[in-house]
């Protein structure tokens, strides 16, 4: 794997950081549920760089978001977190309330007692309140798969450009409500505010019986989907309490593609289509450019058969998302 960083600084083994990650990769064992088939996936080494979740900073008061001035602007906010600890954000996780629901356009983690402004796309086309004191409320929910793959597809970056360093992301909104309309109309949801949100709030039950489903299934650091057969996605975190927060929303945004598919008869999935899927990962060529927060935001896009991104922080991949090419019409 070859990553070009557009900074030359010490990022120079980012590129080795990400192969001997994707090299240490232990696949376990598949549990499948009608379309729906997961493996867990670990790492032989421990994480060093230590964090908590947004669900977590939430919960206990640490993190604080505001609209970035008194008139707002979509596509970006800002973020304190209060804490002595660093705190990461998933790129796709939804934040609900504000002015109007936002999905966050990268990854981002943050530095303990510190302010950052995040890049973020709308998530609820029809809303923009005028209201001050809309509070926004803990993340549940991350945007589907498909969307974040569309997503990340037409996202630009501009490592170049002034002010903060979130206006290097320059993201597709119009692609980003597409997506949301596109699985709203697939599964017959309606809502007002043609909210991102509103569609998991209607598919709650169906969602739910597949995370029951999945109850019992080996927890690791990520996990990779298959949705009818097809490997669509490959999630990883460092920390392995990490992963075991975040998994819930991890699987829902697969489920709810999963929903919108034809089911027919569940397709086996194979492990040997995981290390087929690494080996190509390991050949992908990426561009690294100083993240929001801490660390490298190294990006792929598509010319070697998949998408995806990676967080390097510190010598350690501390977030990744690979998807398959081919998957992107699924």
């Amino acid at each position: 794997m070859s990553v070009q960083t557009l900074r030359a600084t010490s990022h120079n083994d980012v590129d080795e950081v990400v192969l001997d990650t994707l090299n240490a990769i232990e696949i376990g064992p598949i549990t499948t549920h009608r379309n729906v088939s997961v493996a867990p996936i670990r790492l032989p080494f421990e994480a060093r760089t230590i964090y908590c979740g947004w669900q977590e900073a939430f919960s206990v008061g640490s993190i604080e978001v505001r609209e970035i001035n008194k008139t707002g602007m979509v596509g970006q906010l800002s973020v304190t977190n209060k804490s002595p600890a660093k705190v990461l954000l998933l790129d796709g996780e939804e934040l609900c309330g504000l002015k109007q629901n936002r999905v966050l356009g990268t990854t981002v983690l943050m530095p303990a007692k510190s302010r950052l402004t995040i890049p973020v796309s709308c998530s609820e086309a029809g809303r923009w309140s005028p209201l001050d004191n809309v509070r926004a409320s803990t993340p549940e929910a991350l945007m589907a798969r498909s969307g974040r793959v569309n997503k990340m597809r037409a996202t630009q970056r501009n490592p170049k450009a002034h002010g903060p360093r979130s206006q290097r992301y320059r993201i597709d909104q119009q692609q980003v409500w597409a997506s949301i309309r596109t699985l709203q109309q697939k599964l017959g949801v309606t809502s007002k505010t043609e909210a991102l949100r509103d569609i998991y709030i209607a598919k709650k039950e169906a969602i739910a019986e597949y995370i029951a489903a999945f109850e019992n299934a080996q927890v690791g650091q990520g996990i990779v989907v298959w949705l009818n057969g097809q490997l669509v996605g490959m999630e990883l975190l460092s920390l392995r309490r990490g992963y075991a927060a975040i998994r819930e929303q991890l699987l829902r945004s697969y489920i709810i593609d999963a929903l919108r598919l034809h089911e027919g008869i569940a397709l086996p999935a194979h492990p040997m289509t995981v290390e087929h899927f690494i080996k190509r990962c390991t050949q992908g060529k990426g561009r690294g450019m100083r993240s929001v927060g801490l660390g490298v935001d190294v990006r792929y896009s598509g010319e070697s058969g998949f998408v995806g991104s990676c967080l390097v922080h510190d010598s350690e991949v501390v977030h990744a998302s690979f998807f398959p090419a081919p998957s992107l019409h699924v």
